[in-house]
């Protein structure tokens, strides 16, 4: 084995697998990015079945050897209030950041988010400049119900603000 190879990959974070952690400590250079869209709350709330407590032990136990470590979070609506919490969590922890803007479907994209949503989000202008379509908004609404209902939970919980900014009751 050529421990001098850079490795490099993206993981959720969700689990180890002791196996490949034992494997991967035996590389010069392992370089991960971390997908992950919001701490705490949001983190559960967009990626339902996932526990953010979870996610950040795991991240933890890997930042041990990993010589390059990022987060990799794909902003859109539900993230976008988080960001700073994001970033705020990478400096804490010594992670880079590589933002990923959220393009389809359309209802998550920045450019459809209500305004009060927008105001709140000026280090994306490029994004929230642009005039939204209700049409989408309505089907965010639409979207977040039907999961809500599946998930048997209420987005009110995990992000209100979002709630509050698109109405939903």
């Amino acid at each position: 084995m050529d421990s001098s190879v850079e490795i490099r990959f993206n993981t959720n974070g969700t689990i180890i697998n002791p196996n490949v952690y034992e494997e991967l400590k035996r590389f010069e250079t392992v370089n991960m990015c971390f997908s992950v869209d919001g701490i705490g709350k949001v983190n559960d709330y967009i990626r339902w079945g996932s526990e953010w407590k979870t996610i950040e032990t795991n991240m933890m136990k890997w930042a041990e050897f990993v010589k390059y470590k990022s987060l990799g979070p794909t902003l859109q609506v539900m993230n976008i209030l988080d960001y700073d919490n994001i970033v705020d969590w990478a400096k804490k922890h010594d992670f880079e950041i590589f933002d990923n803007m959220l393009y389809n479907p359309p209802y998550f994209n920045l450019q459809n988010a209500p305004d009060s949503l927008k105001s709140q989000a000026q280090n994306f202008r490029e994004w929230i400049d642009k005039p939204a379509d209700e049409q989408h908004q309505e089907n965010f609404r639409k979207v977040v119900k039907t999961f809500d209902k599946l998930r048997n939970c209420d987005i009110h919980d995990y992000i209100p603000e979002v709630a509050r900014a698109y109405g939903i009751n």
